[in-house]
């Protein structure tokens, strides 16, 4: 790399630096007794620690300052539970942030650790972490509990035992008001009220059980087997066996644990996603398909407007082919590989965002730019250079 490249490269670089040191966040928990170092998605908003957020400043720090990468993933495993379970948020400072926690719609295990999950990067994030001189030390130290989440995973949140991982919340896919959950759980409006309202629907009723996973999972009021989370989790468990097997724990890279999701996500022949049969209204089922690659699947129509919502007279038509949230359109049958979705994690993420955010997504796999020139979702991925499991 030279000449221009190497410019704009190294401009990038110092200006992830840059970011990553206006957003870290430095201090000591007086209610753990642990000291914490972290970068934080956002100082005004959302000053705490994010799990698969850290996870992706985690890659993108190994490139800037690996020590920083690993102090990453030290305090995101702080406060890992006896039973493996790592929140998707931890806390740490919450004294000084009590008025904005009344904003958040959050599920909490204890007043400083959420109960909830997010897509599992970890392993990969470990894996980035560990390159370099020390690497081996620091796999010595971290793999254990990282072996310990993803059997948390397989024990807790596969209990079909099919080698999927199910979500109990929409917002545990990292993707939040995603509208490919709309139908599905019954918002048919785009105010942020109709949102939290749904989300209260779902996450009420396991307030009364306790959150018990296995209370959560019979009272089945969202269960889905998401395509995104479980890409990521089957390359992770893949990942987790090449670092296991780096430190010389044969029996734990041969487990067959920590192998039967990525042989089940490439081997399906389609599975449903989301189960609805014991609701009371009908609603549309979201199914993938053949994987890879990853295509999703909805019952009903064409629908006629954003966000999702099916009319009611089209609830018993023909199946139809829907392009996954970050993939290309159903149409376009390129396969690119999921490692390429990670590089780039910080600029690229930060860019899909700010694009996303200001976006309405069809169900047909086109974006609908702010300017109200469509583009294909496709287009938009080779813009962004950001790529994954491709329909």
């Amino acid at each position: 790399m030279g000449g221009v490249a190497r410019e704009r490269y190294e401009r990038m670089r110092e200006s992830v630096r840059a970011l990553y040191d206006r957003n870290r966040q430095r201090g000591h928990a007086a209610w753990c007794g642990y000291d914490y170092d972290f970068v934080c998605p956002s100082m005004g908003t959302y000053p705490f620690q994010w799990f698969w957020d850290s996870c992706f400043h985690t890659v993108a720090l190994s490139h800037v300052d690996p020590e920083r990468a690993r102090s990453e993933v030290r305090s995101l495993l702080r406060n890992q539970q006896p039973d493996g379970f790592v929140a998707h948020v931890t806390f740490w400072q919450r004294e000084a942030f009590e008025e904005m926690l009344k904003t958040y719609s959050i599920a909490y295990r204890t007043p400083y650790l959420s109960d909830c999950i997010q897509p599992p990067v970890l392993a990969e994030a470990v894996q980035a972490a560990a390159r370099g001189a020390g690497g081996r030390a620091f796999l010595d130290e971290v793999l254990p509990k990282v072996r310990r989440y993803f059997d948390w995973l397989d024990r807790v949140r596969d209990p079909d035992r099919d080698g999927l991982i199910a979500t109990l919340q929409p917002d545990e896919s990292g993707l939040d008001h995603t509208p490919k959950y709309d139908a599905y759980l019954g918002i048919a409006g785009t105010d942020l009220e109709d949102f939290t309202a749904a989300w209260e629907r779902v996450a009420g009723p396991y307030a009364t059980v306790g959150r018990d996973p296995e209370k959560m999972f019979a009272l089945d009021r969202f269960i889905c087997e998401d395509v995104l989370v479980n890409t990521i989790y089957g390359e992770n468990q893949r990942v987790l066996g090449e670092l296991l097997e780096t430190v010389g724990d044969a029996a734990g890279a041969d487990d067959a644990e920590h192998l039967t999701s990525a042989r089940a996500i490439h081997g399906q022949r389609g599975y449903e996603v989301v189960d609805d049969r014991h609701r009371p209204e009908p609603r549309p089922k979201l199914h993938v398909g053949r994987q890879p690659p990853v295509r999703s699947r909805v019952r009903g129509t064409r629908q006629r407007r954003k966000r999702g919502c099916v009319e009611p007279d089209d609830r018993d038509a023909a199946e139809r082919t829907v392009g996954v949230p970050g993939c290309r359109s159903a149409v376009q049958r390129q396969q690119v590989p999921y490692r390429a979705w990670i590089a780039g994690a910080s600029v690229v993420l930060l860019a899909a965002t700010a694009v996303l955010s200001t976006s309405a997504v069809w169900g047909d796999g086109v974006v609908d730019t702010p300017s109200g020139q469509p583009i294909a979702r496709g287009d938009l991925v080779d813009f962004l250079s950001f790529a994954e499991w491709a329909a």
